[in-house]
């Protein structure tokens, strides 16, 4: 088993992040651009942990026809994505946006990373300018001797 430290709990509000809005025949896409400053972090981590957005929260007016799901462009060691682009999946959203109560999605990543962007891939009406949004990032870090140790452990080596 691998052991595991104590989590950096990152909270990114969407009004301190550069926004990019994309609107389509059928959908809109918020993308939040966030700088995390190198202090945050301790230079006790590791290189390697896992992610998962551990909550998200919406303020303002949400429409109850929205529904969709969050990305980040965060690099992945664990998770293929079929439209392999720069993003991939978090999160699935209901209605009015909130946070759906499944299991959390938990991507294997490099830690301490320096730039994150979120976004919310939505259908519905497009949100007003005042709505603002909570994403409560938690990365957990592993033992990269340990985490080496696990993946060879689990591999299946091919016969040809």
């Amino acid at each position: 088993m691998i052991s595991k430290s104590f989590p950096d709990i990152l909270i990114l509000r969407s009004e301190d992040g550069v926004k990019t809005r994309t609107t389509l025949t059928a959908k809109t896409i918020d993308e939040y651009a966030f700088t995390i400053p190198p202090n945050y972090y301790s230079n006790t981590r590791g290189s390697v942990c896992e992610v998962e957005l551990m909550d998200f929260s919406n303020i303002g007016t949400i429409y109850a026809n929205n529904s969709g799901f969050i990305e980040t462009n965060l690099n992945h060691y664990n998770l293929q994505d079929t439209q392999n682009q720069e993003f991939f999946f978090l999160c699935a959203l209901g209605s009015n946006l909130r946070l759906n109560p499944r299991t959390p999605v938990k991507v294997l990543t490099q830690s301490q990373p320096q730039s994150i962007k979120l976004r919310i891939n939505y259908g519905g009406v497009a949100l007003g300018v005042s709505t603002t949004h909570v994403f409560a990032l938690k990365f957990t870090y592993f033992n990269v001797g340990e985490t080496q140790k696990d993946y060879n452990d689990v591999k299946t080596n091919t016969l040809f």
